[in-house]
């Protein structure tokens, strides 16, 4: 594939070379052909896809509005990924790509103006024009530190063009990199509309182009526009967000489920952070591979009003839970304890070096985490250092996860006593009765602890899509479940999430998921082929691993 794409650049160099000769070629310039055929493939997709917003993301039109002082940004050309409040000013043009992938990719819709529906992949962009109308004297040029932006400009290249010309295309201090995002072959609807960064879209694959610098500390602070949110990158050498007067950056990931052959990132001296890239084929070499993880840097005003998220919450939701322990231990703070479960199974259990746990001789044993809401530091507590307020304190939103029961509640109902919005469940491990040593200490979830069989209590929720980011503490590792009906991991922003198998080597009969319809349940497969009723030997629990993205 990569053969025929340089074949397809030298071919387009030689073409645009003799555009370049004589002067600029318009990025915007279409043959009417063209147009015709964008706005067909345009009016296609939306006539297939009715429930999407329109892809038709247009350039503002008419006299621009002149920005206020303190929202003037350097007279140049280049742009930025767009907030879900829209473009740092009206006078900005906007754009929007769509990406044709596999359907894991996912996008931080709170921090990103973007959208996956399937297979598609649609994110929206800003354009600042270094012709701008700007009341008030505009920031000069950009500051120097360790950050990227996308490259803007009206003059079609491609990475055959000289580098000292891409160069040149950045503003001041910049220099030029890229990234090939390998979209899927098959059924593929990529299109691109409107005012875009500058870089190279095929049927099959695109081409983003970067300006990066790295001629400053990105901690410290440097001066940019902050009356409304805004997207940079972070330098791959650093993997820091560069840091902004005024301004609290939130460091999250897109991830493009792209083909499996050429996702590629390149142009020294500097490149957009992917740390490093995670790929979902087990021997990637180079940067080559399927998937590919695109860090970005959002950054919201301290105490502004512009619509953007708030700082990422750092008291988990004050209800009572219980989790699988993480190999790196309980989220700290009072309304966390540990406990462990002993299970009594065949020598065949499994489980996962991310998961706090061991396996023996004679079965396994694995921890666990219960939350307290009680003991749970808030306003109201007297002294109360790092107390939890209405403002630090997540709570759990819609998606699609699991947790177990923490406590049994006031009410002594067991299906009452899951956290809001959430429906209770159950299951059963058939531990092995010869020379059982089942046994439990610490704090762990509600069930029933029998001599030979253990029965937890779940609780769980699909009343969202699990590539729709939710907010929960990030700064230490945590394990959630993914739910039975979309069977993958519920995104997290500013965490990276690793999919894991625990397996119960258990006897023959008894494991057993007993679902209480329409309610969700937690996954689980099974080792037998034709395996009846959910009944049968061995049982594997999904789980999520998190960990902050670095």
């Amino acid at each position: 594939m990569c053969d025929i794409l340089l074949s397809t650049y030298q071919l387009s160099l030689f073409v645009l070379s003799a555009f370049l000769i004589t002067g600029s070629v318009s990025l915007r310039y279409r043959t009417a052909d063209r147009i015709a055929n964008e706005e067909i493939r345009g009016r296609s997709w939306q006539a297939a896809h009715p429930e999407s917003r329109s892809l038709n993301s247009a350039p503002s039109r008419g006299r621009p509005k002149a920005a206020t002082a303190d929202q003037c940004w350097p007279k140049e050309n280049f742009a930025l990924l767009q907030p879900p409040g829209g473009c740092p000013e009206q006078n900005w043009g906007t754009g929007s790509i769509t990406h044709t992938l596999r359907r894991n990719s996912t996008v931080p819709t709170d921090l990103v103006s973007g959208v996956v529906h399937g297979v598609h992949l649609t994110l929206d962009f800003c354009a600042h024009d270094a012709n701008q109308s700007c009341l008030g004297t505009p920031t000069p040029t950009f500051p120097a530190g360790a950050y990227c932006i996308y490259q803007y400009s009206g003059i079609v290249t491609s990475r055959e063009t000289s580098s000292h010309l891409l160069n040149h295309l950045c503003p001041p201090g910049f220099k030029w990199s890229w990234l090939a995002i390998d979209d899927v072959n098959l059924r593929n609807k990529n299109a691109h509309n409107g005012q875009l960064p500058q870089g190279e879209f095929f049927s099959f694959s695109t081409v983003q182009y970067f300006c990066c610098r790295e001629d400053g500390d990105a901690n410290q602070e440097i001066v940019l526009p902050t009356k409304k949110d805004f997207i940079l990158f972070p330098m791959n050498s650093t993997g820091l967000c560069q840091k902004v007067k005024g301004m609290t950056a939130i460091k999250s990931q897109i991830f493009y489920d792209t083909s499996d052959d050429s996702s590629k990132a390149n142009g020294p001296p500097s490149e957009p952070d992917f740390p490093p890239p995670q790929y979902s084929v087990d021997v990637p070499k180079d940067y080559w591979g399927q998937g590919l993880r695109v860090s970005i840097c959002y950054y919201t005003s301290q105490g502004g009003s512009s619509g953007g998220p708030v700082v990422p919450p750092t008291c988990w939701p004050n209800e009572d839970f219980a989790l699988f322990q993480s190999a790196k231990g309980c989220p700290s703070g009072d309304p966390w304890s540990p406990g462990y479960v002993q299970h009594t199974e065949g020598h065949n259990s499994k489980v996962p070096a991310q998961i706090k746990g061991s396996v023996t001789p004679g079965g396994l044993i694995l921890g666990y985490c219960s939350h307290d809401a009680e003991t749970q530091t808030t306003e109201s507590s007297p002294n109360a250092a790092g107390r939890c307020t209405a403002s630090n304190t997540a709570t759990f939103q819609p998606g699609s996860y699991c947790v177990f029961v923490g406590y049994i509640n006031s009410t002594n109902i067991f299906d009452k006593s899951c956290p809001q919005d959430f429906a209770y469940n159950w299951f059963v491990i058939d531990d092995v009765d010869a020379n059982n040593h089942n046994a439990k200490n610490g704090t762990v979830p509600e069930g029933e602890y029998y001599d030979f069989s253990t029965v937890y209590y779940a609780c769980c929720r699909d009343d969202g899509f699990p590539s729709t980011p939710i907010s929960l503490p990030n700064k230490e590792a945590f394990v959630l479940m993914p739910s039975e009906t979309d069977r993958k991991c519920q995104a997290v922003i500013g965490m990276n999430y690793e999919y894991l198998d625990v397996f119960f080597d258990s006897e023959l009969i008894e494991s057993n998921l007993i679902p209480l319809p329409p309610q969700p349940t937690i996954q689980l497969d099974y080792v037998i082929d034709q395996p009846k009723d959910q009944w049968g030997a061995g049982m594997h629990i999904k789980v999520c691993h998190y960990t902050p993205i670095a």
